[in-house]
């Protein structure tokens, strides 16, 4: 795509949005489950669209504590062979 066609979906994008592409999976895969979930279910295409993770921050006794056990896990399978 060169600098020209960018441009015109860029400002096509400004003029018609573009569908969201989660919102379009969400809507197929609640089409989809519908036809197989029991009578009665409510399913809603925000079902399917993944959430971001809550982002968790470790104290330092908690992140030391953490990065310790990692690295017995990856000392555990080298000695096994595994690693």
């Amino acid at each position: 795509m060169d600098s020209e066609e960018l441009s015109r979906w860029i400002a096509y994008d400004k003029v018609d949005l573009l569908p969201d592409p989660w919102l379009v999976a969400g809507t197929i895969c609640t089409v989809i489950a519908s036809a197989f979930a029991k009578k009665g279910s409510k399913l809603e295409p925000e079902d399917f669209i993944p959430r971001p993770r809550p982002v968790r921050v470790l104290s330092g006794e908690a992140g030391r504590a953490f990065f310790k056990g990692v690295t017995a896990a990856q000392e555990a399978r080298v000695k096994c062979g595994k690693g």
